[in-house]
């Protein structure tokens, strides 16, 4: 074989907004880490619509030497970035022509077909709107109405077929973009927004691409707020003081309305072993690591681990009138009394994903539907857990807040209540086999008070 001909070729497709600046990054890291001799990366433009970059990783194949999961005795790994948006992804991955497709929404928003694509939470997006002019804030219906042509005083710009597009479309509800001026990255939709010579302009970026230019805001372009709610979080309260801290620009504020994850799918069958083992090693065991989720975040994103510094330590539940300060005493008591103290309801969730499966939902919310019917009053906590193996504790913790606060929006939006969303990490699998242990856990309010006043009294002192 022609040493300069790579040995396995690992091909990655799908949204822009991963593929421009973590991709590259991501696939560098993971070489470097098994012990990479030379890495070259070549990027250039596929076409005007996407992002096209190749690297090559050559590593030392020492004979009779034990060989780690990742290079397995290869001389030449070849990795190619074909990014031209979500949508482009999902299609490739569903005919064969990559092994992992980065995207920005949820393939589940979109095909059916790609549920059966195994699925990896890495981390955390917003769409950030944008105009050349101070517009302090628009409300959601206004922004749907000007990018559906219905108000003519603005020069509107969009991207076609891109994750960030889809998710726009699904939370405003927008049926048609009308009069759009199509970009086709958010480079040159920020150069077409700020351009101060034209009448008002209005468009929408990835939050990641901001990171960089947070000090640019108010000069060329402003951010605008929807329904009065910022993309950024400034501040996070500290449960020990009850005191509101500063935290760095890394932060997306949970309230605001345009958030979207971001995921990695791949294949389910591939072409020979060596190749499913990269992949494997690639998506399921470095993108959830320390490692993984710093490239992340360095990128400009919210890693999953990042959020778990937001859980309030995870063990503080906030309720509009009660608070509980030791969580982690309360579960760990329901944890060894679980006959006495079953959930209310718990939401299993599937290995390929952090959703539950049609049925699955369709039974959560019809007992939701009956709650209410009969105890309207009651306030329900969801303590999210993970699967105890393979990755980082913060990871684990941030992803378990994650399904916890998807089984929330489910509720809220069959019928709105009264509802916290916390997380324990792996700390506390129910099941011998692993996997089964990726469940959102529904209480009463009342029946962690309960346990929370037994745990109080049986501290004090008896006369």
């Amino acid at each position: 074989m022609n040493k300069l001909e790579p040995e396995v070729t690992v091909n990655l497709c799908g949204s822009t907004t991963l593929g421009e600046r973590f991709a590259p990054r991501f696939i560098e890291a993971i070489a470097q880490k098994n012990h990479a001799i030379s890495i070259e990366s070549k990027a250039q433009l596929a076409n005007t619509k996407g992002i096209y970059t190749m690297v090559d990783a050559e590593f030392i194949v020492m004979p009779n030497k034990e060989t780690n999961n990742f290079s397995q005795g290869l001389s030449r790994v070849r990795f190619i970035i074909d990014a031209q948006g979500t949508e482009d992804g999902f299609k490739k991955l569903i005919s064969k022509k990559c092994d992992i497709a980065m995207a920005s929404t949820r393939a589940t928003k979109k095909s059916q077909e790609m549920e059966k694509f195994p699925g990896t939470t890495i981390g955390k997006d917003a769409i950030v709107i944008i105009t050349n002019t101070k517009e302090d804030q628009l409300s959601s219906n206004e922004i749907k109405d000007i990018f559906e042509g219905k108000k003519d005083s603005w020069d509107v710009f969009c991207r076609e077929e891109s994750g960030t597009t889809e998710e726009l479309k699904i939370d405003l509800k927008i049926d048609n973009f009308s009069n759009c001026n199509f970009v086709n990255n958010n480079s040159q939709m920020l150069e077409k927004v700020a351009d101060k010579n034209s009448k008002k302009t209005i468009g929408y970026l990835s939050y990641s691409f901001l990171s960089n230019l947070i000090q640019e805001v108010g000069k060329d372009f402003y951010i605008v707020k929807v329904d009065g709610i910022s993309p950024f979080l400034t501040w996070k309260r500290n449960p020990s003081t009850n005191t509101d801290i500063k935290v760095d620009f890394k932060f997306i504020n949970d309230k605001y309305p345009l958030q979207r994850r971001l995921y990695l799918y791949t294949q389910t069958q591939f072409i020979n072993d060596k190749l499913e083992k990269i992949v494997d090693s690639m998506v399921r065991q470095f993108a959830p690591s320390e490692d993984g989720q710093s490239i992340l975040q360095s990128v400009g994103f919210v890693s999953t681990a990042s959020e778990s510094l937001l859980i309030n330590d995870g063990l503080t539940i906030t309720d509009p009138t009660e608070m509980l300060s030791n969580l982690k005493d309360i579960y760990d008591y329901i944890y060894h009394n679980r006959i006495t103290y079953p959930p209310a309801y718990t939401v299993f969730l599937p290995q390929n994903g952090d959703i539950p499966e049609q049925e699955e939902k369709n039974k959560l919310t019809d007992w939701w539907f009956e709650i209410r019917k009969q105890r309207p009053e009651k306030t329900l906590v969801l303590i999210g857990h993970a699967s105890p193996k393979g990755v980082s504790s913060r990871y684990n913790l941030g992803l378990s807040l994650e399904r916890a606060n998807q089984i929330k929006n489910i509720l809220q939006e069959k019928s709105p209540s009264n509802m916290s969303a916390y997380a324990l990490g792996w700390d506390y699998p129910i099941f011998t086999e692993i996997e089964k242990n990726r469940r959102v856990e529904i209480y009463f309010l009342s029946t962690l008070q309960e346990i929370d006043n037994k745990l109080k009294s049986d501290k004090t002192p008896k006369n």
